[in-house]
C-alpha cells in the first residue's frame, strides 16, 4: 500500500513530490558512491506531520533552487548505509530522510528531521561547483584528514578548529552540510560560536555567500536570523589565499 503526498511551494511554479510507502516494505539500493543503502518506509500515520514539517523547511528556498537539485524526497525509517545507522542520505536528485521519534536518543522528531533535510540538500549544493570545495577547503586545518563514520567522535577536532559539530569532522562535504543543518535550524548557536571563534564566522559567511548566489531568496532567512550582521565587514567576492601564513585574505 502506498501513500503519496505532493507539496506545492508557494510563490513558485515548482511541485516537489514526497513518496510514502507501507512500513512493512524493506528496500535496498546502491548509491552512486558505491555504498549500500537499506531502509524501511514510514507508517502512514506520520504522513501529516512530515508533510507539514517539510513544507515549512522548503519555504526557506525558492522553487527553482529546489527543482535544480532534487526531484524526490523519500521519507523512510531504519536507514542504514553499509550497516551504520544514518539520519539521511542523497542519491541522483533524491533525498532519503530518516524520520525517527528520536535520533540518537536525545534529538526530538522535529529538530532531527529539520536538520537532516537541510544537511542532505546541502550535499547537492556543495557538489554543484568545484569552486565551492576549493573555497571551503581553505578554511580547514592543514593537517586535518577525513575519517570513517563510526570513529569521528574519537578525533581531536572541535569548534575551535571551525567544525560546528563532531560529524562535520568526517569530510569536507559533511562539514559544509552540518553548517547548513545548524544555520537553518539553530542560527543562535552559530552566531554565538561565530562571536567566540573567528574561523566559525568565516565559514558561516562563506556558506551564506554560496547560498545567496545560488538562491537569493535565502537572503531573507539570513537577514531575519542575524547571520547577515556577522558578515557586514566580510566580502567573499574576491578571496585570496596566503600560502605563507595559511590564511584567507578578503578583498
Amino acid at each position: 500500500m502506498y501513500y503519496k503526498a505532493v507539496l506545492l511551494i508557494l510563490f513558485s511554479p515548482v511541485i516537489c513530490a514526497i513518496d510514502f510507502s507501507s512500513y512493512e516494505e524493506k528496500t535496498a539500493l546502491i548509491l552512486s558512491s558505491g555504498s549500500s543503502l537499506t531502509f524501511e518506509s514510514v507508517p502512514n500515520d506520520t504522513v501529516s506531520d512530515v508533510e507539514a514539517l517539510i513544507d515549512e523547511e522548503m519555504s526557506i528556498y525558492s522553487g527553482d533552487f529546489l527543482n535544480k537539485f532534487v526531484s524526490n524526497i523519500y521519507v523512510v525509517s531504519n536507514l542504514k548505509i553499509n550497516g551504520y545507522d544514518y539520519g539521511g542520505s542523497y542519491n541522483s536528485r533524491s533525498i532519503f530522510l530518516y524520520i525517527p521519534e528520536y535520533l540518537g536518543g536525545f534529538i526530538t522528531f522535529t529538530e532531527g528531521s529539520r536538520g537532516i533535510f537541510h544537511h542532505e540538500l546541502a550535499s547537492f549544493v556543495f557538489n554543484e561547483n568545484f569552486g565551492n570545495k576549493i573555497a571551503w577547503s581553505v578554511l580547514i586545518p592543514r593537517n586535518w584528514e577525513s575519517v570513517t563514520y563510526g570513529v569521528y567522535s574519537q578525533n581531536q577536532w572541535g569548534v575551535k578548529d571551525g567544525f560546528i559539530s563532531p560529524y562535520g569532522t568526517t569530510s569536507l562535504g559533511n562539514d559544509f552540510s552540518e553548517y547548513a543543518k545548524i544555520i537553518f535550524t539553530n542560527p543562535v548557536t552559530v552566531i554565538e560560536k561565530s562571536n567566540e571563534y573567528e574561523i566559525v564566522r568565516e565559514k558561516t559567511c562563506l556558506f551564506r555567500t554560496i547560498y545567496t548566489e545560488l538562491d537569493p531568496k535565502t537572503e531573507i532567512f539570513f537577514n531575519n536570523n542575524g547571520i547577515d550582521k556577522l558578515c557586514v565587514n566580510m566580502n567573499f567576492d574576491t578571496v585570496r589565499f596566503n600560502f605563507e601564513s595559511n590564511t584567507l585574505q578578503f578583498e
